[in-house]
């Protein structure tokens, strides 16, 4: 994983933020950046979270980019537990981004664990 996020209350939202680098280090560029997407699972079980499969996030649905800085809200839906007879589930949000660099298309990519905890009354 690339990255673990403090654990979550589930049916609460939690803000992400990430940086997006090229094959150099450097930050990616706006007018090079030409997709950029997430998908959410169940680590356990892959199973898709909230219709999350490669949704478009590029300056859409709750998250922004700008010169590389991603920042985005993972929201109560995404953060739902599947098995409630476990106290905690890992949920794995992967982005994945193409980006123009020197007139070649590259692809880059984000893993970010993100535990979820049951609430401890229902």
């Amino acid at each position: 994983m690339s990255q673990t996020l403090t654990a979550v209350p589930e049916r609460t939202s939690q803000v992400v933020t990430f940086e997006l680098r090229d094959q150099g280090g450097v930050l990616i560029a706006d007018a090079n950046l030409l997709t950029l997407t997430l998908t959410l699972s169940d680590l356990r079980t892959n199973q898709i979270l909230n219709a999350r499969l490669k949704t478009n996030i590029k300056n859409a649905n709750g998250w922004t980019v700008a010169t590389g800085a991603v920042s985005g809200i993972l929201t109560d839906l995404d953060n739902v537990m599947l098995d409630l007879a476990l106290a905690e589930e890992r949920h794995l949000a992967t982005v994945e981004w193409t980006y123009l660099s020197a007139g070649n298309t590259f692809r880059g990519a984000e893993e970010i664990l993100v535990p979820v905890s049951r609430h401890a009354a229902r």
